[in-house]
């Protein structure tokens, strides 16, 4: 009898009581939303506190480079492994920097004995990268040459806007046929002459630019095209990885049996 009350008194509560119910109601939903909204807005919050370290260290990733940002005329060599001799550094930046100035286009080029540790790939896309190799405005066009002379290897980055122009597959024959020979010899400052010659001459065709310094039979024929003034030699592989950095996005790795060549003509090199 007491449980019949109750339901009774229950509903006689409700009726009477309906407008207050209802607006009960509303406030209840309207405090729900809100907390709702203030619950996102954390959880929006948080999961922006936690992205910034990411995106911090990210950023680290792509900004640090393990050689100090050169400067001045001689920026664009850096021959921290003392194998260019002073008239091809001479050479070598005046003819970077009237690419720079004439075409936009950035072309760095490092000697170090040594990558240690680090896999030449990844030590040439830090360099890039860490240095903003490329320009800074317009297609952002760049390029890296890495010799690691006492590990007995090669790299070259190029950015994705010059890929069209400079593709894995061209870079890595340009290297083959320039770089591998006279590191074979031991001498590498016309190796790295060589092949910047031969990179600018046919950027420059295929971009339509002139470049003083720069002989344009130095451009690249395929052998088929090759004639007796404009020879060159094809003397083996080399290590290659192309790379954009941000300079951009995307990179190819070396075979190994180019690796495996560039490797053995640097080696006789420095047995000698």
């Amino acid at each position: 009898m007491s449980l019949w009350r109750f339901r009774r008194g229950l509903r006689a509560d409700a009726k009477q009581s309906g407008r207050v119910y209802r607006i009960s109601i509303n406030v209840t939903l309207t405090q729900s939303r809100r907390y709702s909204s203030f619950a996102a807005l954390v959880a929006l919050l948080s999961l922006f506190a936690c992205a910034d370290p990411a995106r911090a260290q990210n950023a680290r990733a792509y900004t640090t480079a393990p050689l100090p940002v050169p400067t001045g005329y001689y920026k664009y060599v850096t021959d921290n492994a003392n194998v260019i001799d002073a008239a091809t550094k001479e050479r070598l930046a005046a003819i970077l920097n009237n690419l720079k100035e004439r075409a936009d286009i950035e072309f760095a080029v490092v000697t170090v004995p040594t990558t240690g540790n680090t896999d030449a790939f990844e030590y040439s896309l830090e360099l890039a990268r860490g240095w903003g190799i490329g320009s800074k405005e317009g297609e952002k066009n760049g390029l890296l040459l890495l010799v690691a002379v006492n590990d007995h290897k090669w790299q070259v980055q190029v950015s994705r806007h010059l890929e069209g122009d400079m593709p894995d597959s061209l870079a890595g024959e340009i290297g083959r046929q320039r770089l591998t020979g006279p590191f074979r010899q031991g001498n590498y400052g016309q190796g790295i002459s060589d092949f910047v010659q031969t990179v600018v001459a046919t950027l420059a065709e295929k971009r339509g630019f002139q470049l003083e310094g720069i002989d344009q039979r130095y451009a690249y024929r395929p052998p088929s095209q090759q004639s007796g003034g404009t020879r060159m030699r094809n003397t083996g592989g080399g290590g290659i990885g192309i790379g954009a950095c941000c300079l951009a996005a995307g990179a190819s790795a070396v075979s190994a049996e180019a690796a495996t060549s560039a490797e053995a003509a640097l080696a006789e090199a420095g047995e000698k």
